[in-house]
């Protein structure tokens, strides 16, 4: 909430939008691009949802195909959907763009030969344009194709050149000789080459990460070079050890070794920055540095300073056009959206599933502020009426003025700020008055609320992505829920079985079921429309307990229904389920309990 993120507002919920809408409202906002109320800034991200495995510290959106076809499906939806917005838009100038996911390179050189086309007819971008590669599955004929179509910067994500590491994390990545190829070829078409390192892993020591820098640096010779620290995610929520803190592991004599290698360190910010970077000594960095500069100069006088580096939550002042599942859209001054799509039904003839929530040239304001407030800077009111079309002072003056009176504002002409040492609690009371106001009872918000979970039923909806609502379910005791209502983290047996037994992600079908439902302990299948409750499996480490089938270190039982047996058909499927398990463990399996043994929880 202090960053102004809207989506951490309390009393926010999702709203179903229609294509229609937005196709409309962006080409309103587009005639008046530049003018107050519609930032000349757009910046463009493309969602890949596939990746050729599935790394263990990913908290992106991201799929594993099952087959090729899945891939070719997903091509033709976003080829179909980008020539849907070249029809309503006409082709758009772009400020930045950037293709991510997912793995963009998974995609076959063919159909990612085919979506250029598409996207070219559509959108010419201006300045950066950023696709990300997994060195494992690019090479040099998508190479030539991302070039051919405007793309200027390659980021390679390789975390970790440690094979312990690497194993650990689920991650393959080839010999750094390719690396060191894909980087030549890369900036011989003319573009900046990042490469992506994590600190912090699992099994990973200072020694092995040191390792990997100098490695990276030595031979592979990117651009640029940019550290992250790890952040652990549910299935993999081992916390970095504290000898793993930037401070701790980027020391002076690691960075003088760098300069001799011909890198400046951009390392300033202290442990809680998220990343780090090593830039190479180029001309093309001083240029970057150089823009960027100018920009923050030209920001400071002037509204309509656009920023050529794509920085999709950084510059919130900017439209953010989002196209396939899983990507966020700003649409300033009238909503932002997210594309929630099931992948599994996207194709040519699928519309578009968007979630998000319509806002008010006054709740950009409120951002805006709250944004500014929380990284100590100053806002120039003035700026921001002709930004938003606001009259700020009108709107929010006597909250200025009470904040002054509480010493927690401070005022120099159109400008205001954050007093650094004001009271936290007359400070939080200040940035509580920013926030919108709550619409609708308690009773009506947690309908609306539930009603945008039960989205997760329709098997046209990523049901993962509908998570961005699950805060303001109402507590219900049901599968997967903590007693606040919120989601729990799956269980380690329980993702170390579905990996085992390639189960998919929500919304994603499995034998004669769907996945409902994945978290906690227990996974839900749909086996039968509602009203009909789905089935619940329990899967737990194997301690001797009572359950439907005991395999190597599993136990897997289903959950019951106030006494009631289990219908034929999901008895059916738990036999498969044990099937599968089985077959996957091979001889570490054991036999089916009999029918009498067979447990319910």
């Amino acid at each position: 909430m202090l960053r102004g993120d809207l989506s951490a507002w309390y009393g926010w919920w999702p709203q179903r939008l229609s294509v229609d809408e937005l196709l409309a409202a962006w080409q309103s906002a587009l005639a008046r691009r530049g003018q107050p109320g519609s930032p000349a800034t757009l910046q463009l991200y493309t969602h890949f949802a596939f990746c050729q495995a599935s790394c263990a510290f990913c908290q992106y959106f991201h799929l594993v195909p099952h087959d090729r076809q899945q891939v070719d499906r997903y091509t033709d939806y976003l080829v179909a959907l980008t020539e849907r917005y070249a029809a309503a838009l006409g082709v758009v100038d772009v400020t930045n763009a950037y293709f991510g996911g997912g793995t963009p390179s998974a995609l076959a050189a063919a159909q990612l030969g085919r979506f250029l086309a598409a996207f070219a007819r559509a959108f010419r971008v201006r300045n950066e344009f950023t696709c990300e590669g997994h060195p494992g599955n690019l090479d040099a004929e998508k190479l030539d194709l991302l070039a051919a179509a405007g793309v200027n910067r390659l980021s390679l994500g390789l975390q970790s050149l440690d094979p312990v590491v690497c194993r650990r994390i689920g991650r393959m990545n080839p010999p750094l000789e390719r690396v060191r190829e894909l980087v030549r070829r890369a900036r011989a078409l003319g573009m900046w080459v990042n490469a992506d390192l994590v600190l912090g892993l699992p099994e990973q020591t200072p020694q092995s990460f040191l390792s990997d820098l100098d490695r990276l640096l030595a031979d592979g010779r990117p651009d640029c070079l940019t550290v992250y620290r790890y952040q652990p995610v549910p299935h993999l929520n081992q916390a970095p050890d504290e000898t793993m803190r930037y401070s701790r592991v980027l020391t002076p004599a690691v960075l003088l070794r760098a300069l001799r290698q011909g890198y400046l360190p951009a390392t300033s910010g202290g442990d809680d920055r998220p990343g780090k970077d090593f830039f190479r000594n180029s001309t093309r960095t001083w240029r970057q540095w150089f823009d960027r500069l100018r920009y923050e100069v030209v920001r400071m006088v002037r509204t309509d300073a656009e920023l050529r580096s794509y920085a999709q939550f950084e510059d919130n002042d900017s439209h953010i056009l989002g196209i396939g599942p899983g990507a966020m859209s700003h649409l300033y001054g009238h909503s932002w959206y997210r594309e929630i799509t099931a992948v599994a039904t996207a194709s040519t003839g699928a519309e578009p599933v968007y979630l998000g929530t319509r806002v008010t040239p006054a709740d950009e304001c409120r951002s805006a502020l709250l944004q500014g407030f929380a990284r100590s800077r100053w806002v120039d009111t003035r700026a921001l009426g002709r930004r938003s079309g606001v009259d700020v002072e009108a709107t929010f003056g006597p909250l200025f003025d009470a904040a002054r009176q509480d010493r927690c504002l401070r005022r120099f002409a159109r400008w205001v700020g954050c007093v650094p040492d004001a009271s936290p609690s007359a400070q939080a009371a200040f940035f509580t008055s920013l926030l919108p106001a709550l619409t609708g009872d308690a009773e009506a918000r947690a309908q609306r609320a539930q009603e945008t979970n039960g989205l997760r039923a329709s098997e046209h909806v990523q049901r993962e992505l509908v998570g961005i609502g699950d805060h303001l379910a109402l507590p219900s005791g049901g599968p997967g829920a903590s007693p606040s209502g919120a989601p729990q983290p799956p269980d380690d047996a329980l993702v170390a079985w579905a990996q085992l037994i390639g189960l998919g992600v929500p919304g994603e079908r499995f034998a004669s079921a769907v996945v409902e439902r994945f978290g906690g302990r227990e996974v839900q299948f749909r086996l039968r429309p509602e009203p009909d409750p789905p089935l619940r499996v329990m899967v737990e480490r194997d301690t001797g307990q009572p359950s439907f089938l005991r395999a190597g270190p599993y136990a897997i039982s289903y959950v019951g229904r106030h006494g009631e047996p289990l219908p034929p058909a999901e008895e059916e499927f738990m036999l498969e389920l044990s099937a599968r398990t089985r077959a996957a463990l091979g001889p570490a399996a054991e036999a089916v309990l009999p029918a009498t043994e067979r447990g319910r929880v």
